[in-house]
C-alpha cells in the first residue's frame, strides 16, 4: 500500500527541489522522518555546500595520473594518507619499471642511511683511529721487513710456476689496492730492480669513471705512471668491456 506522505515528500524533493528544512515546513513532519522518507533520493544541487577540498581532490587526481604514489600525493598536498587514498584509489598506479626500481632503491637507501648513518660514521671514525695508531706503531719499514712482507704478499697474490708451465718465470702481481701495489714495488726495488723497467697494466670498466683508474696508475710508484718511459705506456680496448694500459 502506497504511503501518501512518502510520495509527497519524494515529489517535493524530485520536482520542486526543496531542502529538508523546506519539506519539513511544508509537511509538518519531523527531521528524522523526512530523512527516512528521502533515503536514496539525492539532494538538489543548490542545497549542497561547496567542498573546500574539491580543488585538492582534482590536484590529487592529476598527480596520480602522472605516476605519483599515495604517500607522495599526501605529502605534496599536505593531507593525510587516508584522505589521499580515498581520492585516488580508483586510479591504478602505472609506473615505468625502471623508474619504479630507481624509486625503490632510493627509498631503501634513505631508510638505511637514516637507520645506520650514525653507526657507520662512528665505525669509520673508530677504524681510522685504529689505522692511525697502527701506522704510528709500525712507522717506516726497514729493508728486512720490506723483503719479508713483500715475499709473503707475492706468495699470496703473485703468479706462481705451475706444473703445466714449469718454464714460466715471469713475475706478475694483480691487485686492486694501490697501497699493496706500492708495497710490492718497494719489495721489487729492495731486490735491486727499478720500477721504471716494470710493465704496468690497468683494467677499467667501460661504465666506470676513468678518474679513479688514473689515480691508481698515478699512485703506483713514487713518480706515478707519468714518469714511465713512453714505450711502456700503451692503450687498447678489450673485448670484455675494459680499457687496458700497459
Amino acid at each position: 500500500m502506497a504511503d501518501p506522505q512518502s510520495d509527497e515528500v519524494r515529489r517535493l524533493r524530485a520536482e520542486e527541489h526543496l531542502s529538508v528544512r523546506e519539506i519539513r515546513a511544508r509537511t509538518g513532519l519531523g527531521r528524522n522522518r523526512v530523512y527516512a522518507l528521502l533515503r536514496g533520493v539525492p539532494p538538489p544541487e543548490r542545497s549542497r555546500r561547496p567542498n573546500a577540498k574539491d580543488d585538492l581532490r582534482a590536484e590529487a587526481l592529476a598527480l596520480r595520473s602522472t605516476g605519483h604514489s599515495v604517500p607522495e600525493i599526501a605529502q605534496q598536498l599536505s593531507v593525510s594518507r587516508s584522505t589521499a587514498y580515498l581520492w585516488v584509489r580508483h586510479l591504478p598506479l602505472a609506473r615505468d619499471p625502471e623508474q619504479e626500481r630507481e624509486r625503490r632503491q632510493a627509498h631503501s637507501k634513505a631508510m638505511t642511511d637514516a637507520q645506520w648513518g650514525e653507526h657507520r660514521q662512528a665505525r669509520e671514525a673508530a677504524r681510522a683511529a685504529t689505522v692511525a695508531t697502527a701506522a704510528a706503531w709500525v712507522k717506516e719499514l726497514r729493508y728486512r721487513e720490506v723483503v719479508l712482507v713483500g715475499a709473503a704478499l707475492y706468495w699470496a697474490e703473485g703468479l706462481k710456476t705451475k706444473p703445466w708451465r714449469p718454464h714460466d718465470r715471469r713475475v706478475r702481481f694483480v691487485n686492486s689496492d694501490p697501497a699493496l701495489i706500492e708495497l710490492l714495488l718497494r719489495f721489487v726495488e729492495a731486490l735491486g730492480e727499478h720500477r721504471a723497467a716494470l710493465r704496468y697494466r690497468v683494467s677499467i670498466q667501460r661504465d666506470r669513471r676513468c678518474r679513479k683508474g688514473g689515480q691508481v696508475v698515478g699512485g703506483a710508484g713514487r713518480g706515478g705512471a707519468g714518469s714511465l718511459p713512453a714505450h711502456l705506456v700503451e692503450a687498447t680496448s678489450t673485448d670484455n668491456g675494459a680499457f687496458e694500459h700497459g
